[in-house]
């Protein structure tokens, strides 16, 4: 299966879903129309984890900025510490601590959520897999009954040309 939560895999989802509602529509096929409809769909939920993307990405970079505006304020820090007394300096490095810990919680907590956007966007096309492998097996019952009709309808011609040159 083509991944199309990158380039433009949702918009030939979406255009393959409008051809097929209708051509559903068009002929009667509900089935089809259906199956344009789960296109269209697939491409919003491609769309969406595109945009989840987006946001992590963005949040990760608003991050680090912040992780370095932190850093430099904690260096500056250090500096006045050195310059002042042995009380200021270990008050500071208290300071120190906790902005670390505080960092640290923050970072943890943008992991977790980078990891469960992840997780669903592997579940969205998981999803997606599983709809796509039962759409098929749906059109190959329905491609083996065709077959199996027009190799009856076949028999019956055949039995119907001998009936007639028998005569």
């Amino acid at each position: 299966m083509r991944d199309t939560t990158r380039g433009g895999g949702s918009f030939v989802d979406r255009v393959k879903g409008k051809a097929k509602q209708w051509a559903g529509a068009a002929t009667g096929d509900e089935h089809l129309r259906q199956e344009g409809q789960l296109h269209e769909e697939k491409a919003d939920v491609a769309e969406q984890a595109r945009r989840l993307d987006a946001e992590a990405a963005h949040q990760r970079q608003e991050a680090e900025v912040v992780s370095r505006q932190h850093e430099a304020a904690v260096e500056n820090q250090k500096l006045a510490v050195e310059q002042g007394a042995e009380a200021r300096k270990e008050q500071v490095d208290r300071q120190h601590r906790m902005e670390e810990q505080r960092l640290a919680a923050e970072h943890a907590q943008l992991d977790a959520a980078v990891e469960a956007h992840e997780e669903r966007q592997h579940e969205v096309v998981d999803a997606d897999k599983a709809a796509a492998a039962r759409d098929w097996a749906e059109q190959r019952r329905e491609a083996s009954t065709i077959e199996a009709e027009a190799q009856r309808a076949r028999a019956a011609a055949e039995a119907l040309e001998r009936a007639a040159e028998s005569q």
